[in-house]
């Protein structure tokens, strides 16, 4: 009965664990995005560019 108690307890704490890693990921994510769309030192084409790269987005040049 300990062991199953032991075992419900990491798996919480491991549980909580990525939920908060995952919510601090998701707001730096959120605050990169403002910072670069708020630089008045960049064009839009170099803010387009590194968003596009910051969310992995693959952009076809050869697309009509």
């Amino acid at each position: 009965m300990m062991l199953v108690k032991k075992i419900i307890k990491s798996t919480v704490f491991c549980g909580i664990g990525i939920l908060v890693g995952k919510t601090v990921s998701e707001q730096k994510h959120k605050n990169t995005v403002k910072k670069i769309l708020s630089a008045d030192y960049m064009d839009d084409h170099t803010k387009i560019k590194l968003l596009q790269d910051l969310n992995d987005i693959k952009v076809n040049k050869n697309s009509h």
